[in-house]
């Protein structure tokens, strides 16, 4: 339990970090309150190395030979247990890695591994996360194409507007809601990612099965992907307090992934505007006016 405990507090101080960047850059350069500040680590104390008995043993080693590794019992089996609960495999990315990190860190001290410069160790350890979470991509043969015409860019408009306006998300920011919950350390408040959440499941599911002009697909597809991006980026931050690895490591590229969205609709409405396409105020396609420039 203190280990989770521990963990949470790591990811809610990372998150703070990141959010309140987040914040500075949208209300100005306001002094942050409840800084945190980092004091000097304290000199660290090493072992001697003496051997008494000269045998090629170092003291220490012999005593904790003696008095710790002999009180360990030698495994009968590969099933961990504690106590008379039988080993469960971690099913978070946060387990998952925690585990996996040790047991290659552990494996390469037997191997011999030096890590007196842990550069390359800890950038796979990186890599490895990036990879775990990264988002679904999608490709423009899954989309429903078809050929260019001056009435197939004018109804691709009109559709895409309507998905955009078909689910109706909170003003609130999805950060900021992150950052209430982590400071009032209070998850139910995470609930209110739930309809933001719906939004971009119903977004990516219409878009997919649209009528897609072969001029707009690729602009198409990187509006899907910035689509699949936040989503996950949501689904992330609502795993906060269970999945903390799995949160910070999405929270890091919110917002990235939402100046995505905003230029990925923004090219859009360029080409639109290169093939000549308006709308009339009663139309859902002037939502794209949005962006004008």
């Amino acid at each position: 339990m203190k280990g989770k405990v521990r963990i949470g507090g790591a990811l809610g101080v990372g998150v703070v970090i990141i959010l309140g960047a987040l914040v500075a850059n949208s209300v100005g350069n306001e002094t942050p309150v409840g800084a945190v500040v980092v004091s000097k680590a304290p000199e660290r104390q090493y072992i001697a190395s003496q051997d008494s008995d000269g045998d090629g043993v170092k003291d220490w080693e012999e005593n904790l030979q003696g008095k710790v590794f002999e009180t360990i019992p030698t495994p009968t089996s590969t099933s961990f247990t504690s106590g008379d609960e039988p080993y469960e495999p971690p099913t978070t990315l946060t387990g998952k890695f925690s585990e996996a990190f040790f047991q290659d860190y552990l494996q390469g001290k037997i191997n011999g591994e030096d890590f007196s410069d842990p550069t390359a160790f800890i950038g796979n350890a990186v890599t490895a996360i990036e990879k775990n979470t990264e988002s679904k991509k999608h490709s423009r043969n899954e989309l429903n194409t078809v050929s260019d015409s001056p009435e197939a860019f004018h109804i691709y408009g009109n559709e895409f507007a309507k998905i955009m306006n078909s689910s109706v998300v909170s003003v609130e920011n999805e950060a900021i809601i992150l950052q209430q919950a982590l400071t009032a350390n209070d998850p139910t408040i995470l609930e209110k990612l739930t309809p933001i959440h719906e939004a971009y499941v119903s977004y990516i599911s219409q878009a997919l099965v649209m009528e897609v002009p072969e001029s707009f697909a690729l602009l198409h597809v990187s509006a899907l992907n910035t689509f699949e991006s936040i989503l996950t980026d949501v689904e992330a931050m609502r795993l906060a307090f269970t999945d903390p690895l799995y949160a910070l490591a999405r929270t890091k590229g919110y917002e990235d992934d939402a100046k995505a969205l905003y230029e990925s609709l923004q090219k859009i409405n360029e080409k639109l505007s290169e093939n000549n396409v308006s709308y009339t105020n009663d139309e859902p396609g002037v939502f794209f006016y949005l962006f004008d420039i």
